[in-house]
């Protein structure tokens, strides 16, 4: 390990490398996990956001006709 040390390029032995590359694809595996996780609540939220703007855009449509009607009664 020593002369790892004094000099990088030399390869990992196998035991340590296959420990480092488990780890590597376990520290992964958590993050695709978050990454999932993250991407599925924004999904959600989008979904929520795009129903609270149909009916918000439904009460406008509702609010519209209500005034033109008011318009064309005063005229």
């Amino acid at each position: 390990m020593s002369s790892r040390l004094r000099n990088p390029e030399l390869p990992d032995p196998p035991k340590q490398k296959l420990r480092k590359t488990f780890r590597n694809s376990f520290f992964l595996s958590k993050v695709f996990a978050q990454i999932s996780t993250f991407n599925t609540g924004l999904a959600k939220e989008g979904n929520a956001l795009l129903t609270r703007e149909h009916v918000v855009s439904e009460s406008l449509e509702e609010l519209f006709g209500i005034q033109d009607r008011i318009r064309k009664r005063a005229s």
